[in-house]
């Protein structure tokens, strides 16, 4: 942290700035050199990290669960400060600013400016093997993703295997499992990000984590992917069950949104225009620059006046 706050001491002792950017709250306390110096700082929280850690302690073992809580009553009161210290704080989801409102309290000033996506990009043009064939795209070091896709591949994939046996799930990102379901095939992550997109697939995002933004759903929706999502991600990207995504929460009601998908070619159809028509309302990006510009310009405008 210190080589940090020095590179950052000496670089505002070369340059004159008008504002410095924070991204995420992992950097934030090395912009303390900018606070000392009466400049604004934007933090711009990429999720609630203590959200994160009061989730995850739900699926631990009673010892871990407890440390768990800890670490996110810890993580909850080093978010207060630094949302507190900073001239504006941005979240990325309506529900983010709430949960940073609660934590930081009601005079926090907290902005909500979209993630930006592009509008449209190419599926790729990979076939992969089944009908239809089921996208999930893990991480083995975040652990929310992590335990969501074991939970996806362990409940919830044997049911949708059942009612359609030609079915076949992609899991991108895991290259070597000793997982051995039946209709599961395992990928490396994929070098290029268009083939976990292929065209006539379908992206399934069971996130349970009440916290950011789910950006396989936006690359899904830019791409022309139809997406099957946990009730959460839906309310994360404020989509509407049937117009930009199906809402699935459990084995039957994924079961059961896959069957309507396979039957339904017009439900497609209207699932790609919606996803795209929500990313041009959203997230185009220059939308999303023009509301950053005004944040910047009240982090001025509240360092100048102090209020």
């Amino acid at each position: 942290l210190e080589p940090v706050r020095r590179t950052v001491e000496q670089v505002l002792s070369d340059r004159r700035f008008d504002v410095v950017h924070a991204e995420q709250q992992q950097a934030f306390a090395g912009s303390r050199p900018a606070l000392l110096a009466g400049l604004p700082v934007v933090l711009r929280a990429q999720n609630v990290e203590s959200t994160l850690w009061t989730f995850a302690a739900r699926y631990r073992s009673t010892f871990l669960r407890a440390f768990f809580r800890r670490e996110a009553a810890k993580l909850g009161a080093w978010e207060s400060r630094c949302v507190q210290e900073a001239s504006v704080t941005i979240a990325l989801t309506r529900l983010d600013a709430a949960a940073i409102r609660e934590l930081a309290g009601s005079e926090a000033r907290v902005e909500t400016v979209e993630a930006p996506f592009a509008g449209h990009l190419e599926a790729g043009e990979r076939s992969l093997e089944g009908d239809p064939a089921v996208i999930i795209l893990a991480s083995r070091k975040w652990l929310p993703n992590r335990d969501a896709v074991w939970r996806f591949v362990g409940e919830t994939w044997p049911r949708v295997n059942q009612v359609l046996p030609s079915a076949r799930l992609h899991v991108f990102g895991i290259s070597k499992s000793v997982d051995r379901s039946a209709g599961v095939v395992w990928h490396p992550a994929p070098e290029q990000s268009s083939d976990a997109f292929p065209r006539g697939s379908v992206v399934a995002v069971p996130s349970r984590h009440p916290t950011g933004v789910p950006m396989k759903c936006l690359e899904a929706w830019a791409r022309g992917i139809p997406v099957v999502g946990s009730p959460e991600a839906v309310e994360q990207l404020e989509a509407e069950d049937g117009r930009e995504m199906l809402c699935a929460s459990g084995s039957e009601q994924f079961a059961r949104a896959m069957v309507m998908l396979h039957e339904n070619p017009d439900l497609k159809v209207r699932l790609v225009e919606g996803g795209r028509e929500a990313l041009k309302k959203r997230h185009d990006p220059a939308r999303v620059v023009a509301k950053l510009e005004d944040v910047y310009r009240q982090a001025r405008e509240f360092v100048r006046t102090g209020v």
